[in-house]
């Protein structure tokens, strides 16, 4: 159990879920990174060959490029509200 925990910085991830039921012979990670800026997103990779890491991996950075999306939008948004107050004057 200690080996996942080498995959863990500051952000995350928060949780960490190993799912096993053998008589479907399913075996899987649920990796959640970050939820500090609300409901986390992700995808879903299934392979027989996927490692912990490759889902942390994954996990992380799906998180980072939210967070790009983010605050992409944000710029967008502060960029229209002056351009609307600009051209109002």
């Amino acid at each position: 159990m200690d080996d996942n925990f080498k995959f863990a910085d500051e952000l995350g991830p928060v949780k960490m879920y190993h799912v096993h039921e053998p008589s479907i012979g399913l075996k899987g990670v649920l990796v959640v990174d970050n939820v500090a800026a609300g409901p986390s997103i992700g995808g879903l990779r299934m392979a027989p060959d996927v490692s912990t890491e490759e889902c942390c991996r994954l996990a992380k950075g799906h998180d980072h490029e939210e967070r790009r999306c983010r605050a992409s939008a944000r710029r967008r948004e502060v960029y229209a509200i002056c351009r609307s107050q600009h051209a109002k004057r």
